[in-house]
């Protein structure tokens, strides 16, 4: 706002004076001042939050007759913590304060709840720290072992880091009190006895890795019942051959395979004394991972470097269970004035899921019948912590929610958001541990998207042209999966959350037929609404459609908001801090079918949808198989 300038305000004519002048003066340049200020604090977000367009669009979404397009595993769903201490700052900006793994107060409510509000979830423990901490555990307890440096001033760059076994038993718990949904990934001290005298991914780092303190949080965590998934070796190490890696990581698999064998030796000595032969227990108490052996994880690079891993893959095939890649697409955090239009451009995305696509057939084909799995390690949208107002905010669901589901469909059986709580893309908040809109993009995606992708066919028209030969730029992404079996998009009944279903709208949700289902995802980028139509559905005997289906849709006030609702309705944490229940909305799509079909919703601009369609409303699909 223009400040207020007493005084007499005329230039010329009767009545002038220098005073009168003068104040006129500097009340133009005061103006002039604050119309630079305003100038220079504009930005995209004021040019895509503008009101929407006259220029709806119809989109068209059909499953074609295909077997499916990917299967992404139970676990895909990945968020992290990282080592920074609160002092890491990037752009003369702080976000990690209270947010590091030793740092973060893991007995918070809000935080345990949000963790168990994912679902199933892995939870990794990583990040460029993770090389250089000492594991002051078990036989290593007494060890030397260095806090950060600098403890003081801001810095980028830190040395030491120590954790000790209270800490790590914490940690633990934090992921344990979620049950059997929850997965932890720890990332181990690759750096360990090598000589690097800076902490950065392309440093030179002379010597040999010294597994012994690794090994003794090995041990530490057999002797103590902490499960542990996997153990990712490396953080965006780049001063490793190929051939280098390989032996560090046979070093690793090694390792495992000894401490752990202690309880397959218990396990036999179980089954010899075991006269029962009941096939059908063992099969249900079998883990659905195999064997309780943690996995080897290799090796989080920086980029998909596809020389790199030619050469690494056939050295580690046999050894190595999942491999990992990094990446930052949107580019840095801050200095970065095409940050929010390329978040909000779908096309720009389509180069990040193509090498997703480049990554995991070179896994699979190099890999061959040990079928390694390949995960996003970590990725967070923008590098260097991310962008306060913009990864904390609803405009970066239309990027989280497009990758997921991108490398979901493109091969990829696990990907990592960087981060749960630290950083600006955190998916909660560091000071108050309320959830970001982010936080709800990915609970709902992971309850509802189960791991059969689809193919989905989606046409894009203009409202006023119907049916032209010219073609209109993709405005709404459109992805489609089978529900998860066990609620086929209901999930009404998660003791995490509050709720507010009655007991009869639950009843009958429980009295449903559980015949499969599918669910869509649409992400509307643009300005302007869109009509969605439901191609393909089975016609009634009298040649209509009616199908019952779910909706959740996704808004906010504008795309800078810290605030979404699900349909209309703000989310909110509720008594005892419980993550809300999300609720979907009753959906019924009706229509003559064929080309009369019509809209099954409307979306409007910057919106995100998911829709839960029975599998039986289709003439045919794979979710009902």
């Amino acid at each position: 706002q223009i400040p207020a300038i007493e005084g007499v305000l005329m230039v010329e004519g009767k009545g002038s004076s220098p005073t009168a002048v003068s104040k006129t003066l500097l009340s133009l340049i005061l103006v002039s001042q604050c119309l630079i200020l305003e100038v220079s604090s504009f930005s995209f977000e004021n040019v895509i939050t503008e009101p929407p367009h006259n220029d709806k669009r119809v989109v068209r979404v059909s499953l074609p007759s295909r077997p499916p397009r990917s299967m992404m595993g139970q676990h895909f769903a990945c968020v992290t913590m990282d080592w920074w201490p609160s002092n890491k700052c990037d752009y003369g900006v702080c976000p990690w304060k209270a947010a590091g793994v030793l740092d973060v107060d893991l007995r918070s409510k809000r935080l345990r709840n949000a963790l168990r509000g994912l679902g199933a979830v892995t939870l990794r423990i990583g990040g460029t720290q993770a090389d250089n901490i000492t594991y002051a555990v078990g036989k290593d307890k007494g060890i030397s072992c260095p806090d950060f440096t600098p403890k003081l001033q801001n810095s980028s760059h830190f040395f030491g880091g120590c954790l000790n076994e209270s800490r790590f038993q914490e940690l633990s718990r934090f992921v344990e009190e979620n049950g059997d949904d929850s997965r932890l990934v720890f990332g181990l001290n690759l750096m360990y006895g090598r000589d690097r005298k800076e902490v950065f991914y392309n440093d030179s780092c002379p010597g040999s890795w010294d597994p012994s303190n690794a090994r003794s949080l090995m041990e530490f965590a057999f002797d103590n019942d902490i499960e542990i998934y996997g153990f990712e070796l490396g953080n965006e190490i780049e001063c490793l051959s190929p051939t280098q890696y390989a032996a560090d990581i046979q070093t690793l698999r090694m390792m495992i395979d000894h401490v752990w064998s202690k309880d397959d030796n218990d396990e036999e000595e179980e089954e010899d004394h075991d006269n029962v032969d009941d096939d059908d227990d063992d099969d249900d108490d079998e883990d659905d991972d195999g064997d309780s052996k943690p996995r080897v994880l290799a090796t989080d690079q920086l980029h998909w470097e596809p020389e790199f891993f030619n050469e690494l893959i056939p050295l580690v095939k046999n050894i190595v269970d999942v491999i990992t890649w990094h990446d930052y697409p949107l580019g840095p955090g801050y200095g970065n004035p095409n940050l929010q239009a390329h978040i909000m451009d779908p096309t720009f995305h389509q180069k990040f899921l193509a090498q997703a696509q480049n990554a995991s057939a070179m896994v699979r084909q190099l890999s061959g019948e040990q079928r390694t799995e390949i995960w996003m390690g970590e990725t967070g949208g923008c590098y260097n912590s991310g962008h306060n107002t913009t990864s904390n905010a609803f405009i970066d669901s239309f990027w989280y929610l497009q990758v997921m589901a991108g490398f979901a469909a493109n091969g990829h059986s696990g990907f990592c958001r960087q981060s749960f709580i630290g950083g600006n893309y955190e998916l909660v908040d560091k000071e108050t541990h309320v959830p970001n809109p982010d936080y709800y993009s990915l609970a709902i995606f992971n309850r509802l998207m189960g791991e059969k992708v689809l193919w989905v066919d989606a046409k894009e028209e203009d409202a006023k042209n119907l049916g032209a030969s010219n073609s209109v730029q993709e405005q709404v992404s459109v992805w489609a999966h089978c529900a998860r079996k066990e609620d086929n998009g209901n999930n009404n009944n998660n003791n995490n959350t509050s709720s507010n279903l009655t007991t009869e709208k639950k009843e009958k949700e429980e009295e449903e037929e559980d015949d499969g289902a599918v669910v869509f995802l649409l992400i509307n980028y643009g300005n302007s609404s869109a009509d969605v139509i439901l191609e393909g559905l089975k016609k009634e005997d009298d040649d209509t459609v009616t199908v019952k289906a779910k909706l959740y849709m996704l808004t906010a006030d504008s795309l800078s908001s810290r605030v979404v609702r699900l349909n209309g309705k703000e989310l909110a944490l509720g008594p005892n801090d419980a993550i809300p229940h999300l609720e979907p909305m009753d959906l019924e799509i009706k229509g003559g079918g064929g080309s009369s079909q019509k809209p099954a919703l409307t979306m409007p601009n910057h919106s995100i949808a998911f829709v839960v369609v029975p599998a039986s409303a289709f003439d045919s699909s794979e979710c009902s198989k």
